[in-house]
């Protein structure tokens, strides 16, 4: 069995698409994945600059969440392109691979813009688009928390340190990978699920500052 665990960054659409913006509200900007053979380890790794179709200028919040510009972006490829590409990557062998993303919210995406650019899918990539894991619910499951939980404070309690850069799709998609991988040990899951406890009940003197500026993670997300 081979794995995909994929990330990507989006970026809103103008105001002005009102129509638009009913089928899909952002546009993928960058597409990042790894792949993991049968022992979990990265065997191969895919990214992709994107150039959208609708946003001509990046914004300022999205450029320093991401490190990616609107020069970046004009030497990009269209969604098409890249997510064939992506597919074509993630599809090659014989075995159709299991897709991970840390939420439902990618998967979404993809669907929502290739039903908005009109973008047609061979039989196998149809394939590819069903029975994606959303590791952040399953994750969730083993630290029993019922609302969301973002990628750091799932790192936060999994005692694991954040790798490479925030917000780059690649970067992105390996500590999912990293932690995809530690709950697929038993004890690791337990250790896991016991530090997340641990943190949440904590008397908030007895925990680290960096854990104590993470814990606002620990807050229900707003919808």
């Amino acid at each position: 069995m081979r794995y995909v665990v994929v990330d990507l960054e989006m970026h809103p659409l103008p105001n002005k698409y009102k129509s638009e913006k009913e089928i899909c509200k952002n546009e993928t900007i960058e597409i990042g994945a790894v792949m993991l053979d049968d022992d979990l380890k990265e065997i191969s790794q895919f990214k992709s600059l994107i150039k959208p179709h609708y946003c001509t200028k990046i914004y300022p919040k999205y450029e320093k969440m991401t490190g990616i510009t609107t020069e970046m972006l004009e030497q990009g490829v269209s969604f098409e392109t890249a997510f064939h590409d992506f597919m074509s990557w993630g599809l090659e062998g014989e075995e159709k691979p299991e897709i991970i993303a840390w939420s439902e919210n990618d998967f979404c995406q993809f669907a929502n813009e290739i039903s908005l650019k009109r973008v047609e899918l061979s039989q196998e990539e149809k394939a590819a688009m069903t029975g994606w894991i959303d590791f952040q619910k399953e994750f969730g499951t083993i630290v029993k928390r019922e609302y969301q939980i973002s990628l750091d404070m799932a790192l936060l309690y999994a005692d694991v340190s954040f790798t490479g850069h925030r917000h780059d799709a690649v970067w992105d998609s390996r500590n999912t990978a990293q932690l995809f991988r530690l709950t697929r040990d038993e004890k690791e899951r337990k250790r896991i699920a016991d530090r997340a406890e641990s943190l949440f009940t904590a008397d908030p003197l007895s925990v680290t500052l960096q854990e104590m500026i993470n814990f606002a993670g620990l807050l229900p997300q707003q919808p």
